[in-house]
């Protein structure tokens, strides 16, 4: 429903941590060479090798573009952030476009013109759609602590709501997240706490879920823990 293409990968940035919190996409517009340069990121760290998967988000974005765009549809340059795994030539018919690898990014270059292009955009069904998912993800020009929160809440039970993961996805560095929040008189400790500390309250209250259950969909190590945090 966005009105052009660029806002259509703006929104994709927007709200692609709904869809999975492990990665991240931007659409940037690096000074010089007059491109947009899309950038898909897989924001979990200390994840064993996986350049397949590197290659399978391009590719979806990819196709994903092509729905927009047309079938046709190729980008300037294709990059990864390894080396080929079968021949180049392979990669350049599935992509269609020059494919650069050992790149400090994955993505691929865009025109301009290809982002300005206008969409059968419906204004109304847009402002109920976006109405609906910025209830669910934190909100622009808030507070830190309190993007840190929903976020938090949102990946409380998949286990990976750590600080460095939600700092990229705040496109921060986890110090400069750190900072952020003590500057506002908090820190992502207690952030997290007052977090699980509402979820239990509203599970125990509502629900009848086992302790054990809750504490590990509460990412507590143990119930014994989860049981301590609730006495204190």
């Amino acid at each position: 429903t966005s009105a052009t293409t660029g806002q259509a990968f703006q929104a994709l940035h927007r709200y692609l941590a709904l869809y999975s919190p492990a990665i991240a996409a931007s659409l940037e517009h690096p000074a010089g060479d007059g491109l947009a340069r899309f950038e898909c990121r897989i924001v979990i760290d200390d994840l064993p090798p996986h350049r397949q998967v590197v290659e399978l988000a391009i590719g979806v974005a990819l196709r994903i573009t092509r729905l927009i765009l047309g079938r046709a549809y190729a980008p300037v340059s294709v990059h990864l952030p390894h080396a080929p795994m079968a021949p180049s030539e392979e990669y350049r018919r599935y992509f269609g476009c020059p494919v650069v690898f050992a790149e400090p990014f994955s993505g691929f270059l865009v025109r301009p013109e290809d982002m300005a292009r206008p969409l059968a955009s419906d204004a109304a069904v847009r402002a109920v759609v976006k109405a609906y998912l910025d209830s669910l993800t934190p909100a622009l020009g808030g507070t830190v602590s309190g993007s840190v929160r929903m976020l938090v809440q949102q990946l409380l039970h998949t286990g990976t709501a750590d600080r460095e993961l939600i700092a990229g996805h705040l496109s921060m560095h986890p110090r400069t997240l750190q900072r952020r929040l003590a500057a506002e008189g908090t820190t992502f400790a207690a952030v997290t706490d007052s977090v699980r500390r509402a979820e239990a309250e509203r599970y125990l209250r509502d629900t009848d879920v086992p302790l054990t259950q809750l504490s590990a969909y509460l990412g507590y190590a143990t119930q014994s823990v989860f049981t301590l945090s609730l006495i204190h």
